[in-house]
């Protein structure tokens, strides 16, 4: 029971760092952005990559912060919508089991195929097509099924987590 609680302690912290460092990635979305201001008004010629480079800095971080912002509860779960129906504690525990179960359905669901696309795109050396600078895909679909893969381990530590609340093992 003992390493269930490790296991869920390092999956919290391998998201709480790893939102730690994509937080940073705001500062050269800002310089990118005002790089093109100044680039289009002042300039009068607009920067070719700046729009898919722009698209990539809030993207990542948005995906990638996804299963961190899920372990703090900063997002609608189901034991929010049945609130006021006053449940008992395992009632709502049981609820979060199940929200979690079909969070860990969906993320593994959907695991195989973006991976399965990102090796095409590989494999294919696809490029964008939004701009004149086409760089390559796959580096940024790969944020997808590592989405799917953090998100699928939060939510298995969230499902240990009800387990343990129902077993009586974890009061919280």
């Amino acid at each position: 029971m003992e390493n269930r609680g490790y296991l869920m302690r390092i999956v919290n912290s391998l998201n709480e760092r790893l939102e730690s460092i994509l937080m940073w990635l705001v500062y050269p979305l800002i310089v990118v952005m005002v790089a093109e201001i100044v680039a289009r008004y002042f300039f009068l010629s607009p920067i070719p990559w700046v729009r898919d480079v722009s698209i990539w800095l809030f993207a990542v971080p948005f995906m990638l912060t996804v299963a961190h912002y899920y372990n703090k509860k900063a997002h609608i779960s189901a034991e929010d919508l049945v609130h006021f129906f006053r449940l008992t504690h395992s009632q709502r525990v049981t609820i979060d089991l199940i929200h979690h179960l079909i969070l860990l359905s969906v993320a593994g669901f959907l695991f195989w195929p973006s991976l399965q696309a990102v090796l095409r795109s590989h494999a294919l050396q696809e490029l964008s097509g939004m701009t004149t600078w086409r760089p390559i895909l796959w580096p940024f679909r790969a944020v997808i099924p590592m989405t799917m893969l953090l998100l699928g381990a939060q939510a298995m530590a969230g499902v240990l987590k009800a387990v343990r609340r129902l077993r009586g093992v974890d009061p919280q």
